[in-house]
């Protein structure tokens, strides 16, 4: 038998089938217990191949072929309906007819074929069910997918995923062709990667930078397995110091929150990479970024900042301050990196006087500015002497070293200060290699540099950086259920009446209800508001169903008559509950502060500019609910219109301590469990001048 066989086993052809099921049986009722799954998915003993190819080059016939070629030392089961000899080993035809246990099955088939398998991989009492096969669009198929797995105690990984690569133990039980033109290193990351391209991508990249993996695994459409659930089953492997995650959204975001926090008190960082656009009706974007960053993961927006940025977090804890220092051996380089920081709002600090005049008793003398840039004449160990002076200032968080020309001439000479300066310092020092210097990048990956090929992709793995906190948000203990089919919207009345209760100010408001004749008095001066309520109507100015600015009585009830016959003509099946009149009341800007329950992130409490300025220039912020006044601060920070009432330049200052309170108040509702606030807003919001407090003008609720 040649040695690429060796792990294959083998059985007499000859064997009736009926014979095969038998004995199969009768060895399988006295299997010991199940392995536990981490086992079973992660260091497998023995792999079934359900519906393997002849053919190596193909996606059928690749993982058998893999799996020699890579020296799987485990028991391997190639299973064929039609073969009984798949590129040169005996194949079963089913997998009831093993001769022994398997830890997971590869299954080759789609459609109903694959929720058969599943079916069988539970008769045969295997754990895993790797599901290579698609189910398309079909529902039904994945209902019953899953109803089988569920039904024996199978857990599945896809369907849609291209497989499991474990380089330590040879297990590269995958599909992927890239896998074919180089065997995959060992390395201290692992990435969990959804979809079914992403993981051959990325270890197409790596490997020419020679970065090695612990394990790599495609994870397909996550119908049961997710990336939180496999990484908290991994955490204990010593062998594994940093998590990529390549995400297509949010879902089972309770696991991944257990997860991150638990990775977080490991010391192993988790870095994630979401792919654009949201991937659940109704998710926001910005939601799950605001999600990633509660729980403590690294988001990068860059698809290959994921792995430039990996080699530098091994054993990294999160920055305490947010300020980088770039010393450059290229031209303008680090100018465009610097740009890049200054637009996240992260600072570039250059060396200080001391650390130039001791430069300059080297012979080393820098042009004045936030960046060290080195000139061509400066003395060979400019660069390192340079480092060493950024690396040692208090109020620098993390150093990048921009490379020019010559790391692409001599990549040994260009590297060696960077990778002499990281050993002597605990500071983070991350490089940007300018030119195509293949080299360069290798070397740097072997040190535990962070190295970027472009300025954009190293302001992206900064700014990563040095936004990366401790998880701030508990993990979450049970999956958000579904909204209710049956929801009840409130309108504007009584939805303040709540938010008054919460202590957000609303306006003195007289509520009449619709054929109530107006009193001929009000208890509040002009000019007034008045409004229709109803929970079918919630764009009253569109429909002639608001009135503002009205001065006297008898023309506020010429008002409340028209808005009436507007809204009954607009919206004719609406429940018109009454009218609301309120005082006319005057600030210094408007914003709209609101809570929702994201199908992806859960929870999530909003600001943005009234008056419409939030459609037009994007400025909004969103975390996740609930939030204390030090996440509101934050939020108030980030919307950028309110700099108008700062207090800068003379101009008056709102009262953004009581914006805050109000943030607060909001996100609250995501305590209530029963009946569950599923979406609330105070828009608009008033923010008044400093100590006189904010109102909420208008606002809307629905609930379960």
């Amino acid at each position: 038998m040649r040695s690429d066989e060796a792990a294959t086993v083998t059985a007499p052809a000859t064997a009736p089938a009926e014979e095969a099921v038998r004995a199969a049986e009768a060895r399988l009722a006295i299997v010991a217990a199940r392995p536990d799954l981490a086992q079973a998915l992660l260091r497998p003993q023995s792999v079934a191949i359900v519906g393997v190819g002849n053919d190596p080059a193909t996606a059928r016939g690749r993982p058998l072929h893999l799996l020699r070629e890579h020296g799987f030392a485990g028991r391997v089961y190639p299973i064929n309906s039609s073969r009984r000899v798949v590129q040169g080993a005996h194949a079963w035809p089913a997998l009831a007819t093993l001769p022994g246990p398997a830890d997971q099955a590869l299954i080759l088939v789609g459609g109903d074929a694959a929720v058969d398998a599943v079916e069988a991989c539970g008769r045969a009492r295997i754990p895993v069910a790797v599901v290579h096969g698609a189910l398309g669009g079909d529902d039904q198929a994945r209902e019953r997918l899953l109803a089988a797995a569920r039904r024996h105690e199978v857990r599945v990984l896809g369907p849609g995923s291209s497989g499991i690569v474990v380089p330590a133990g040879g297990l590269s039980l995958t599909t992927d062709a890239t896998f074919a033109a180089r065997k995959p290193a060992m390395g201290r990351l692992m990435l969990l990667a959804e979809g079914g391209g992403a993981m051959g991508a990325l270890f197409s990249r790596a490997a020419a930078r020679e970065i090695g993996f612990a394990s790599l695994i495609s994870l397909g459409a996550v119908l049961d397995l997710s990336p939180g659930e496999i990484g908290e089953l991994a955490l204990d492997d010593p062998e594994i110091d940093v998590f990529l995650l390549f995400l297509d959204g949010l879902r089972h975001g309770a696991a991944l929150a257990r997860f991150a926090a638990k990775a977080h008190a490991a010391g192993k960082a988790v870095i994630a990479y979401r792919q654009p656009g949201p991937s659940a009706a109704g998710a926001d974007p910005a939601a799950a970024d605001a999600f990633l960053a509660a729980h403590g993961i690294l988001r990068v927006d860059q698809f290959e900042t994921l792995l430039e940025l990996a080699p530098m977090m091994i054993r990294r804890r999160p920055a305490r301050g947010r300020t980088a220092a770039i010393v450059s051996a290229a031209d303008c380089a680090g100018a465009m990196v610097a740009e890049r920081l200054a637009r996240a709002g992260l600072a570039v600090a250059g060396l200080d006087d001391l650390a130039r005049a001791r430069l300059a008793q080297n012979g080393l003398e820098l042009e004045p500015g936030r960046i060290a840039d080195i000139p061509t004449s400066a003395p060979p160990d400019a660069v390192g002497a340079a480092l060493n002076e950024a690396l040692d200032a208090p109020n620098n968080e993390i150093v990048l070293a921009v490379l020019g020309a010559g790391a692409a001439l001599d990549a040994e000479a260009a590297v060696a200060p960077i990778a002499d300066a990281a050993l002597r310092s605990d500071k983070p020092l991350a490089a940007l290699v300018m030119p195509e210097a293949p080299e360069a990048l290798r070397r740097l990956a072997a040190a535990g540099i962070g190295a970027f090929r472009t300025p954009e992709g190293a302001a992206d793995g900064l700014r990563a950086f040095l936004a990366w906190s401790a998880p701030q948000s508990p993990a979450l203990l049970w999956e958000d259920e579904p909204p209710p089919a049956n929801q009840r919207v409130l309108h504007a009345g009584q939805a303040m009446q709540i938010f008054r209760l919460l202590g957000i100010t609303i306006p003195t408001m007289l509520w009449i209800r619709r054929d109530t004749p107006l009193p001929k008095s009000l208890p509040f001066p002009p000019p007034y508001v008045a409004k229709v309520l109803s929970p079918d109507v919630l764009h009253r100015a569109e429909i002639g169903a608001l009135a503002l600015g009205v001065e006297t009585v008898s023309a506020l009830a010429y008002a409340i008559e028209t808005m009436l016959i507007n809204a009954s003509i607009a919206a004719p099946d609406a429940f018109l509950d009454g009218v609301a009149i309120q005082r006319l009341e005057q600030g210094l800007a408007e914003v709209a502060i609101g809570f929702e329950r994201d199908p992806e992130a859960g929870p999530v409490v909003t600001l943005t500019m009234g008056e419409g300025l939030d459609a037009v220039y994007g400025d909004r912020a969103v975390r996740l609910a609930p939030i204390d006044r030090a996440g509101a601060y934050a939020m108030i920070d980030e919307v950028k219109g309110l700099a108008r009432i700062r207090g800068e330049r003379n101009r008056p200052r709102g009262d953004l301590d009581a914006l805050a309170g109000a943030l607060v108040a909001m996100s609250s509702f995501a305590l209530i469990a029963a009946p569950r606030v599923l979406a609330a807003a105070a828009d608009p919001l008033l923010i008044r001048a400093e100590g006189q407090g904010v109102v909420a003008l208008d606002g809307w609720m629905k609930t379960e």
